[in-house]
């Protein structure tokens, strides 16, 4: 067989090379195979807003400004559509914040402290309505900043609708099962938790006691799995 120029003709115009052709009208061509989906100006208009809003909560801006910021944009920015079509104010960036960017670093630190080993630091608290809150905060390595962070976990009302008036004390136990409760209703696992920290007081005192004791019973429990598997 002789490839040359006019074979190769000859084959192209062929009724059997014609049919499989025409069969897949729809394929697209190599050149546009690895082309990035283009977006649209709408989705580039709702990318640049969640940008927005996360600089404004990353640098802790007053939400007030951007009352007057938006407005700003297409003046300082003519030949930018999207800055044109822009249309968040504060109701708006804080609706994103908390329902987006919120959500997206509470599931990032689920997955977390699901695979790393962290630390409980913990603070009780009044606020000006008389209502005991319980501020928990987690320290653990981030892989990605290559470092140690501190990150906010809860804040926990101590009591809550379901506590009866009889047990209006902030007792250590109720603290702690608190806590606990707050991790698995997340499914983090407790084992996970290597060091807790807390100030100095009495009641938080004894919610290092029953931390201890909790771990000390996760120790035990590994123990006798390490004992049965090996018998």
């Amino acid at each position: 067989m002789i490839a040359d120029r006019v074979v190769i003709k000859r084959h192209g115009e062929g009724a059997k090379h014609v049919k499989k052709t025409t069969a897949v009208p729809g394929q697209s061509s190599i050149a546009t195979t690895f082309e990035k989906a283009k977006q649209s100006d709408d989705e580039k208009c709702k990318a640049s807003e969640i940008k927005l809003a996360a600089f404004m909560a990353e640098h802790k801006i007053s939400l007030r400004a951007m009352d007057h910021l938006i407005d700003l944009l297409p003046i300082m920015f003519p030949d930018s559509q999207i800055a044109k079509n822009m249309k968040m104010k504060r109701t708006k960036c804080q609706a994103i914040i908390n329902s987006i960017l919120g959500e997206s670093e509470k599931q990032d630190l689920y997955a977390d402290l699901k695979e790393h080993k962290f630390s409980v630091m913990i603070d009780e608290s009044t606020d000006i309505g008389a209502v005991k809150t319980m501020c928990v905060v987690v320290r653990y390595y981030c892989a990605i900043k290559g470092q140690i962070v501190s990150r906010f976990w809860d804040l926990i009302q101590i009591h809550g609708d379901e506590i009866s008036a009889t047990v209006a004390a902030a007792t250590a136990q109720h603290l702690f099962e608190a806590e606990i409760k707050s991790f698995e209703e997340n499914s983090i696992p407790t084992e996970n938790i290597i060091g807790f920290g807390s100030d100095g007081c009495e009641t938080v005192g004894r919610v290092l006691l029953d931390w201890k004791i909790h771990a000390q019973h996760l120790d035990s429990s590994k123990l006798q799995r390490g004992m049965r598997e090996n018998v």
